[in-house]
């Protein structure tokens, strides 16, 4: 079994809901999954969802401390596929992920597991630089205004893994000493743990 057959099947789309003015039956767009953003430019529902992940994938590196400038390619990689006029969805069935800018053989694989899977080898079992933290960390990073540095302070430095575990170090009075929570963040916490 290789290791891209080692992951588990999953559809990253099922998290994404059509954004406002798409048709995710592609009855409005000229094709399927495609919609009209506000300014009218042609918008793919895969590429908002790839970017979505690359963007997880990065706050997911920072927070398991993996060198910050290798991480830092993902959001830029994210906003460039967003944006991109192309599906890459389908860029990856014919094989052509290589001929976006900046793409190497390495990001190719990712972006290919991750529309493939859902999900990375990265993420999922590390590599020779990174041993992955739990998935849940990235509940942390869900909270307005608390980054993946932050949430790499938490994680590394206090052992808070999940909303559970920050929700208990808040009532605990725990976060008054973490350095960059301060009273308007704890109220933030509180409000999103609170729902």
């Amino acid at each position: 079994m290789s290791s891209r057959e080692s992951l588990l099947p999953v559809t990253i789309w099922s998290d994404f809901a059509p954004m406002d003015g798409e048709d995710a039956g592609g009855k409005n767009g000229s094709m399927k999954g495609s919609y009209k953003d506000a300014k009218g430019r042609e918008r793919w529902s895969c590429n908002d969802a790839l970017a979505q992940k690359l963007k997880e994938l990065h706050d997911f590196l920072v927070i398991g401390n993996y060198e910050e400038s290798h991480a830092a390619r993902y959001p830029r990689l994210a906003h460039m596929i967003s944006r991109h006029a192309e599906s890459i969805e389908v860029m990856d069935a014919e094989g052509r992920i290589a001929q976006l800018p900046g793409v190497s053989e390495v990001i190719e694989e990712i972006i290919s597991e991750f529309l493939a899977t859902g999900t990375c080898r990265k993420m999922e079992f590390g590599d020779e630089f990174f041993s992955p933290p739990p998935r849940s960390v990235l509940e942390l990073t869900k909270i307005p205004r608390l980054g993946a540095k932050t949430a790499r302070t938490l994680y590394q430095e206090h052992g808070i893994s999940s909303l559970r575990d920050l929700g208990e170090a808040l009532e605990e009075g725990r976060l008054a000493e973490v350095k960059g929570i301060g009273k308007g963040m704890e109220e933030a916490i509180r409000r999103s743990i609170d729902g």
